[in-house]
Parts: structure tokens; sequence; C-alpha cells
């Protein structure tokens, strides 16, 4: 998802400057573990072995596969219900008898909710009711809450799934269902972020806070940048995606992370902040540059080699200290500048269940299958 709303870039930098810095220091705390992350992914059964030493930690790194981009399917247009090509939500649902009149054209203007339901010859729509019910509040009064979505089944499935081509399918009713590549990512993020029961790993606080009122200090903190800096290199050298909130405050903008470039500006062998974590012998300053994928909106056609694709690579720059032991070893750290406001909120990654698990949805595994051939 991409923000709808902005805080003047004056009141940014004021407030962030004049930000206490012993609000932005010290080790991390049990919410902050980087080992709470080692499980992610394709880690999930045999933990990633952590690299805490910092030069064992490549200054550049990227996975091997991109992360798609699609809509975050936003709430106030009806999640799932909305019928993307024309800009309509699925109000009004079309009984079987006219359906078996509509050409693959017609069929192909709804949504990837009535779509679902189609295929799976469930003619009274639950899945398209279902996403009706749960949009329904927002849909209404959208005001202040069009940044809610599926972005939180979107980020994870971007990377666990391959980028599905559009694919047409029949159901048993000889009805010829066109599939664009989003309806089929549509429900890959529904799987994922309603359905799916794969295990799922986070580190970080999620912060209730509408900046620049700061209540719950820690939670505004973190994620504490010596565990970030811990878990984003050691998972990205290591092949596995993950997830950010890219923003501190209380919206949640979830974003698949891919790559990342950092640059040492700095080294204190003689380091005097007054609230560093215990044991520190040496202060580092970083530059970092952390590589993700935003949405682009929804497609009929898949945006691999495209100039979508090029269009939803973005990147976050950040600057810290990290905050080192007599080994070299990271065991803390510090936001600094514009970075006490403009850093992640929490980072996590959620794995994937089979299909089967969930009878209502293993007709979506044939679709997928079908879309990746």
């Amino acid at each position: 998802m991409m923000p709808t709303m902005r805080y003047p870039l004056l009141l940014l930098l004021l407030t962030a400057l004049t930000l206490p810095e012993s609000l932005f220091a010290e080790g991390w705390n049990q919410s902050n573990n980087p080992e709470l992350m080692a499980a992610s992914g394709s880690f999930e059964k045999n933990p990633l072995k952590l690299d805490y030493k910092l030069s064992k930690l490549p200054t550049k790194a990227k996975i091997q596969k991109l992360p798609w981009s699609d809509s975050y399917w936003p709430s106030f247009k009806g999640g799932l219900a909305h019928r993307y090509k024309i800009d309509t939500v699925a109000t009004q649902t079309v009984p079987r008898e006219r359906l078996l009149s509509f050409s693959e054209e017609k069929i192909a203007l709804l949504s990837p909710a009535e779509k679902y339901d189609i295929y799976c010859g469930r003619y009274n729509y639950p899945l398209t009711k279902s996403e009706l019910q749960r949009t329904d509040e927002i849909r209404r009064t959208p005001e202040g809450s069009e940044w809610e979505g599926l972005c939180h089944g979107w980020a994870p499935a971007a990377v666990n799934f391959e980028e599905p081509k559009c694919v047409t399918l029949t159901n048993s009713d000889g009805l010829k269902i066109p599939f664009g590549s989003s309806d089929i990512k549509g429900l890959l993020t529904y799987f994922q972020g309603e359905v799916c029961s794969g295990s799922e790993c986070s580190a970080g606080a999620r912060s209730e806070d509408v900046y620049p009122t700061i209540v719950d200090k820690s939670a505004f903190n973190d994620i504490n940048p010596g565990a970030f800096h811990l878990i984003l290199t050691n998972l990205i050298k290591s092949g596995q995606g993950f997830v950010s909130d890219r923003t501190s405050d209380r919206q949640v903008w979830n974003q698949p992370v891919f790559g990342y470039e950092y640059t040492i500006k700095s080294e204190n062998n003689k380091p005097s902040y007054n609230n560093r974590a215990p044991a520190t012998v040496k202060e580092v300053t970083v530059e970092m540059r952390v590589d993700w994928v935003a949405e682009v909106g929804a497609s009929d056609q898949a945006y691999s080699g495209t100039e979508k694709e090029k269009e939803s690579i973005a990147f976050s720059n950040y600057n810290y200290v990290l905050e080192l032991d007599a080994s070299g070893s990271i065991i803390g750290g510090r936001w600094l500048g514009n970075s006490k406001k403009e850093h992640p909120d929490f980072i996590w990654m959620k794995g994937v269940s089979k299909f089967s698990a969930d009878a209502n949805w293993k007709p979506l595994e044939k679709i997928y299958k079908a879309s990746i051939k």
C-alpha cells in the first residue's frame, strides 16, 4: 500500500530532529530479538544460524526471485469483491441462469471473488458475500481508512508464490472463466492473509500512535536498528525475503523486502553515549538502502519483465548507529536523523500451508498451478 496522507516535510524534519536521543538507543528487548526471525519462510523447519559479527555480513545482497506487485485490494473498494477492470464493487451478483448466457469477455469483467465462486460452482457467492461483509463499514465511511486492505496477505504471498499468468479454466457447468494475473494474485493474497495457517515470525512491536504524538515510546522506537540490520542482512544473503511495515506509526504499510546495500560512514572506538547497550566497545555509523516492492495496481497480465515491474521497485534509506561488543558482534543500535521517525515499525514473515488444508481453497491449487505452467 502507498500512504494516502503525508505530514508536511518541514514538520517531519523538525520533529524528528527535536525528539530526544534517549528514545532511540540501547540494546534490543525480547520483542526485538533477531532470533525471532530465524525460522522465516524456507527456514521454518531448520532455523537459520544468524551471523552476529558485522565483518561477516555482506554490504549488499538480493534474493533471486523478485516479489511480484499487485493491488493491496483496499477495503474501501470492496477487497476481492472489486471489479477492478470497471472499477465497481460486486454488490449485485449474477445468478447462475444469467451467467450461462455470458460471454467470456463479460465474465472477465467480474471480481476475483466472483470468478472463484463461479469456478467452484458456488452460485450463492460465499467468498464474494464474505468480502462485502468484511469491507462494509469502510466502504460506507472510507475517510481515514484508505490504507486498509489485504497487504498482510499480498506482501508474504508475493515472496512465497511465483507470479501467476492469465489462464482460462472451465467449471462443472461448462462456463469458461478467464482468470487474469491479478485475479489469481488476489486469491493467493486472500488465502495467505485470511486462510493460510502457515507459521509466522515477527520482530518489533506495532506502534498504535499517530505521529507526532508518541505515547508508547518503546513501540515507536523499535524495531531496534541493530536487530533490524542483523535480520535484514542474514535473511537476504541466505535468499529469504520478508515483510516490513515501513512506517513507524499506527498505519501499517506491509512491503516485501528483496535486497539491501549499506555503507559504513564512520567508526568510533571510544563510545561515550550514555544509553548504549551494555558491553558496547565500538560504534559504527551506517547508511542503509532497503529495496522493496510497491503496489502498482491490478492487471490482467503478469508484470514480470515489463515497465510496470520496474515501476514497482522502490527503496528506503535509513541512518543508524550499530553498537558492537569486543568480538565485533552487533548488540544494539540507535536511529539517527530523520530515521528516528522514518524507520520500519516491525518486520515479519509468514509461511504457506497446503491449499488442501481447507476444502474451500483446494480449487485454488489447480488455478495456481495452471497459471505458472
